[in-house]
């Protein structure tokens, strides 16, 4: 049986290859070979969550969000958002829940499309996104509920509000 990782600690990973996985940790980014055991650090930082996107894989992180290329292995910086989580919209837009900045919205080409806050453009913390199946796309925070959005509105209620509510209980595109 594996004797698992150096690390106790896991906060995000994805497998590269059949021996080799991108392991987050609180202080370091990893690759992990099963076949040596070696686990060289990619970068500084405290990956929070991985998503595919194509060839490329968006990294969220507290020091900001990175695109790291599956091919060549390389880092490069998407922004410079604190955040926890991501995820694919059904038409291949990239949703990045973060710590100040409210939920960011990239195109599939890593190009920002938008920008969701509350009316008085307090940034609720998004700990969570999540797109299902019906295309309605549902943003967990911390101390401000869950919303909900459908693919035809750019606006998002939370999960209890009824048709019509406003104010601070519905996030709404930055203009």
């Amino acid at each position: 049986m594996d004797e698992g990782l150096p690390h106790t600690d896991v906060s995000a990973c994805f497998l590269l290859n059949e021996d080799e996985f991108l392991v987050g940790a609180p202080s370091s980014l990893s690759i992990y070979s099963r076949t040596t055991g070696n686990m060289p650090v990619v970068e500084g930082l405290f990956a929070t969550s991985m998503l595919k996107v194509g060839e490329k894989l968006l990294i969220t992180s507290y020091e900001g969000c990175w695109i790291f290329d599956l091919r060549t292995r390389t880092l490069t910086k998407l922004n410079d958002s604190a955040a926890k989580s991501a995820c694919l919209g059904k038409d291949g837009s990239i949703y990045i829940g973060t710590v100040k900045d409210g939920l960011l919205c990239y195109e599939g080409s890593f190009r920002r499309t938008g920008q969701f806050l509350t009316e008085s453009r307090r940034s609720p913390e998004v700990s969570c996104v999540f797109s299902d199946d019906s295309d309605v796309l549902w943003i967990g925070t911390i101390g401000s509920g869950c919303y909900r959005s459908n693919a035809n509105s750019r606006r998002f209620r939370l999960g209890t509000v009824t048709p019509g509510e406003e104010g601070e209980r519905a996030l709404y595109a930055r203009n």
